[in-house]
């Protein structure tokens, strides 16, 4: 039979880094070490809470954030309207499935249960990936939802994007649905994208002079907001004016003869009609 000494040496090395020990304090050193340990296990639970407090926390700012952007966005189609009394409009709907107000029950639960009989505790076996999936299982949330879907805020609601007329959806024309999408991309750009974006803005627009009004309510939008507009038509889109725009002329007509034959040819601002365009960046240079 081996000495208490090495046993308990042996088996609580952490507790008795030698043989030599006094057997009245065996129990008393045992006692401290386990107070150590509970003490060092509610820190961990403690920082636990405090990490998924702050992510739910992020989370929930994500997602207010985006749905702040939907209503901007709403707001700016609103504001511009298509021919034929149409309009775009953008709305949010809550995703099939992901019921968002699981996130409140969840983070209530994490501050009401104690370290030592709740969420931590040590005898139970479920583990915090699980404990969120019950909970967000238990809100009627869909069985098939991971913990990166929980925890990716466009996990919760769906766009629904579509042209409307007095109140009731419309499917609208091939340029008025054009027209449509263009704005919502003015206004992404405008509203969301980063705003110390430097560099030259770009609206390409296809068979502008299919656009019919619509494409002066897009001119004067890409004027405002600081765009250029780059189009090919077979038609010249829009009014002409003295300033502003630059037009080429890219048809050659061989069939024509010497009275009605013209040749590609660019028209610059100010009234300027050009033939040849290098002679215009030899002016420039």
């Amino acid at each position: 039979m081996q000495p208490l000494g090495v046993l308990a040496n042996k088996l609580l090395p952490t507790v008795f880094p030698t043989q030599q020990i006094q057997e009245e304090l065996i129990g008393e050193q045992i006692e401290k070490r386990l107070i150590e340990l509970t003490n060092d296990l509610q820190r961990i639970g403690s920082r636990k809470i405090e990490i998924l407090h702050n992510t739910f926390k992020e989370l929930t700012t994500i997602y207010n954030g985006y749905l702040t952007k939907v209503q901007k966005i709403s707001d700016y189609l609103s504001k511009n309207k298509i021919t034929g009394a149409n309009y775009a409009t953008l709305q949010h709907t809550p995703a099939t499935g992901y019921p968002d107000d699981w996130m409140k029950v969840f983070r209530k639960r994490l501050t009401n249960e104690m370290q030592e009989t709740g969420l931590f505790a040590t005898n139970n076996k479920q583990d915090i990936d699980d404990i969120m999936i019950s909970v967000f299982r238990e809100a009627n949330g869909t069985r098939e939802a991971t913990i990166n879907d929980l925890l990716n805020p466009r996990s919760y609601f769906d766009l629904l994007f579509e042209i409307r007329q007095d109140g009731q959806k419309n499917s609208g024309s091939n340029g008025q649905t054009y027209t449509a999408n263009a704005l919502l991309c003015l206004a992404r750009l405008s509203l969301i994208e980063d705003e110390d974006r430097t560099g030259i803005r770009i609206m390409p627009i296809d068979e502008a002079e299919g656009l019919g009004s619509n494409y002066e309510m897009l001119h004067k939008l890409a004027k405002k907001e600081q765009y250029q507009i780059v189009t090919m038509s077979i038609e010249t889109a829009g009014d002409i004016n003295d300033e502003g725009q630059y037009i080429y002329i890219m048809h050659d007509n061989k069939d024509a003869n010497g009275l009605t034959y013209v040749p590609p040819l660019g028209i610059f601002h100010r009234g300027q009609l050009t033939e040849h365009i290098n002679e215009i960046f030899e002016e420039t240079t």
